[in-house]
């Protein structure tokens, strides 16, 4: 028996000496201060300041004692000393139906009835009555559907018998049996399931976040950097995707999944839909599939199916950029955000047509608003208007002929979508250059969104001069295609498989580490941190290795993310700067070990 245990026992028999000698009539707070604090705060283990609060008030109701460890845990009501409860002697363990004691002893039914009302209210799980020199222990808020007056409770009818059993009381009252739960199991029948407590009852400061210390929260930045901010920085976007893209379809062998079942996921979609699309790989072992590169310039979307964090996007990039290069660096390439951008977008086609216009305003300097630019797109229809109507004032009023060749001009240019169709059309001739766009992220919003996203799709590759890739994920895409926006067309649809997970975080390391050991160079970084690139560069280097020298950890990883790549570099990025990790003793231990090596060569 532990020293704790002793100590409290001997303090509660001198507390008993005391009591015979002074018994009396108490008033409430006198019998709180003589009796019920000495038995709690100096007998049973609780800390007056840490584990409890007094007079706690919630819904215009105060709680005598609210015991907490580190969550609510108990609730005693305190009685005075001249409340005696009158319970029928039992000479076997003490345990009651609580009906009983509310039929039998109204006071105390009373007093059971209040405070399972409060633990009720704050869902509290235990509770108990105690007038100095009487217990009783029971259930005040159950978990299995029972009303605490279905249950049974545990009554110490004298201090004489507090004495006598207090291993029992110990057990079921004190800090340790109430954090053992030791009351539910006393008072539940034995073929009563017992839930386990929740790991939030017993988490310290939940729900909250654990804090990050000045270098952990500098590693976090860098991760950031590294892991995400770096993959949308143009200046190394050729080099990030020669050293880091992966393959699609390239089933990792841990993955729990078969090879089989996943080849065929995205076929067995579609067996119950009649004229049903054809779905092939968008990649196979030589690259890019022959059949999307053919299908670049058809007049109809191309549907790219992937499921969330395969790497929808980084398709696309390294299909731009790399696989089709020589294809694309003739071509006008629009690229559409519907992730972050298109958020706050109520109307979705308003959204694209204003983002065409942006993004010709920005990336090829082509203001489409400017007069020079309107007249030439409209060239044809200005010469045809000379020949109208208005065509004699040019002569006799060249001043009102400008204002009606202005005025007819404004109403071409109001209707947006066909003035967009008309410029990019006069682009393309004049240029002599296909303009591509590509809708992606889409599957990042509803599905009503996503089925808004390719009737648009459809709109532009039927009417417009340019090239459409759509992405979606596989799901929407099946139900959409059987009584959804998609029904209606006969499509061929390209699906990408997730790439290797390990691959996908071995090459991201390597990449990181070359970046934070000065071989790849960023212009700008981030403000404020002052943690040396190199000890980062360590950091990812120790992950690697634990990636290489553990199956079971790449297993874990593997199986968690479930093909999600974006996921899976997710845990990653988090690792490196999180606060549950010893960052600094972790990277002591390198720094350590690198001095070792060092030495040995030199010697």
């Amino acid at each position: 028996m532990s020293s704790l245990y002793e100590t409290s026992k001997d303090r509660f028999v001198a507390l008993y000496e005391w009591y015979k000698k002074n018994k009396g009539t108490r008033n409430e707070a006198t019998t709180r201060l003589h009796l019920i604090d000495c038995i709690f705060f100096e007998c049973l283990g609780w800390d007056k300041r840490a584990d409890c609060i007094t007079e706690e008030r919630y819904d215009g109701n105060y709680t005598d004692y609210t015991f907490v460890y580190p969550r609510r845990v108990l609730i005693v009501e305190a009685k005075k000393e001249g409340m005696y409860f009158d319970v029928p002697s039992d000479l076997s363990n003490g345990i009651y139906k609580i009906k009983t004691l509310e039929k039998d002893v109204p006071n105390l039914g009373k007093a059971i009835d209040q405070v399972a009302n409060y633990c009720q209210q704050r869902g509290v799980p235990f509770a108990c009555v105690c007038n100095g020199h009487q217990m009783v222990i029971f259930i005040g808020s159950r978990q299995d559907g029972q009303s605490p007056s279905e249950g049974k409770a545990l009554v110490f009818e004298s201090f004489d018998v507090m004495v006598n059993k207090f291993r029992l009381l110990w057990d079921s009252i004190s800090k340790q049996g109430v954090l053992e739960r030791n009351i539910q199991k006393l008072l539940l029948d034995s073929d009563e399931s017992i839930l386990p407590q929740k790991l939030s009852q017993i988490t310290s400061k939940y729900p909250g976040v654990k804090n990050r210390n000045i270098l952990q929260t500098d590693m976090q930045i860098l991760a950031d950097l590294v892991f995400e901010d770096i993959i949308s920085a143009k200046e190394l976007e050729s080099q990030f995707l020669d050293k880091c893209y992966c393959q699609s379809g390239a089933l990792s062998q841990y993955a729990l999944i078969s090879k089989k079942l996943l080849s065929k996921r995205y076929e067995s979609l579609f067996l119950d839909i009649d004229h049903h699309p054809t779905v092939v790989p968008a990649t196979n072992k030589k690259g890019i599939s022959s059949e999307l590169v053919a299908e670049s310039f058809s007049r109809r979307p191309i549907l790219i199916l992937g499921d969330v964090g395969v790497g929808k996007t980084m398709f696309f990039r390294h299909f731009i950029n790399v696989e089709a290069k020589e294809i694309f660096k003739d071509a006008i390439q629009i690229y559409i955000d519907f992730g972050s951008k298109a958020a706050f977008a109520k109307d979705i086609r308003e959204f694209v047509l204003d983002e065409i216009e942006r993004q010709f305003q920005e990336s090829q300097h082509i203001n489409i608003n400017e007069d020079s630019f309107i007249r030439g797109v409209y060239h044809g229809d200005i010469l045809q208007f000379s020949k109208g109507l208005y065509g004699p004032l040019k002569e006799t009023n060249p001043t009102e002929y400008k204002k009606k060749e202005i005025y007819f001009l404004e109403k071409k240019v109001l209707e947006k979508e066909q003035y967009l169709i008309a410029a990019i059309s006069h682009i393309s001739k004049g240029r002599k250059q296909q303009v591509v766009i590509f809708l992606d992220n889409a599957d990042q919003r509803s599905d009503d969104v996503q089925q808004n996203v390719f009737i648009i799709a459809q709109s532009l590759a039927a009417n417009w001069p340019v090239t459409i890739f759509l992405a979606l994920r596989p799901e929407t895409f099946h139900r959409s295609k059987q009584t959804g926006s998609m029904s209606a067309y006969h499509l061929k649809a390209f699906s990408i498989s997730p790439p290797r997970i390990d691959h996908v975080l071995d090459k991201r390391l390597e990449f990181g580490k070359e970046i934070t050991g000065g071989e790849i160079y960023i212009s700008s970084l981030p403000v404020g941190v002052n943690i040396d690139f190199k000890k980062v560069g360590a950091f990812m280097s120790s992950i690697q290795y634990s990636l290489t020298a553990s199956d079971e950890l790449v297993e874990c990883i593997d199986n968690m993310a479930g093909g999600n790549v974006r996921l899976a570099l997710d845990y990653i990025k988090k690792f490196i700067g999180s606060g549950h990790i010893d960052t600094s003793k972790i990277l002591s231990i390198i720094e350590e070990s690198s001095s070792k090596k060092l030495s040995n060569k030199t010697s």
